[in-house]
């Protein structure tokens, strides 16, 4: 992951890059999380999950928003779909059922590797974290330590 792509770490809300190398490169489904999305049996279902691998593997954080999804990426993973979004739509649109919605987060932690925190291990993480930003002004190094702390610890 490059410099440019670690401004969206930690975001609540959806990026709407810029530039189609960047929607390229933030929304570009893998072969495994494709076949995930495509596993759906509604197009919206599968578009859903989708949205919520990109923004789990984008932005770190689960998706839970009531926030118009930005149209450049509804079409640019619709083409990966091979189905045709809709044009405005929120993550509380795309769900009937609150279930589905937890069930697509975690079909997105799944496919992606990940594993969630519990709270005394977040809690740990965070004040990790802390004392090290005193000393490390790189956010790759600072993320490395990071990963390197959960590894020895979750």
């Amino acid at each position: 992951m490059g410099r440019w792509e670690h401004r969206y770490l930690g975001w609540d809300r959806f990026p709407d890059p810029s530039t189609p190398i960047e929607i390229e490169q933030l929304f570009t489904l893998e072969s495994d999380e494709l076949a995930c999305a495509k596993a759906r049996r509604t197009p919206l279902h599968r578009l859903a999950v989708a949205l919520h691998i990109v923004f789990l593997n984008t932005t770190g954080r689960l998706l839970n928003s009531v926030e118009i999804v930005p149209v450049s990426m509804l079409e640019y993973l619709g083409r990966q779909l091979g189905c045709t979004p809709p044009r405005v739509t929120s993550i509380r649109a795309l769900y009937r059922r609150r279930r589905t919605l937890f069930d697509h987060q975690q079909v997105a932690i799944d496919v992606l590797g990940l594993d969630t925190l519990g709270e005394h291990a977040e809690r740990g993480l965070v004040a990790y974290l802390r004392r090290e930003a005193t000393a490390v002004f790189d956010t790759s190094e600072l993320m490395a330590r990071a990963r390197s702390w959960l590894a020895d610890h979750h």
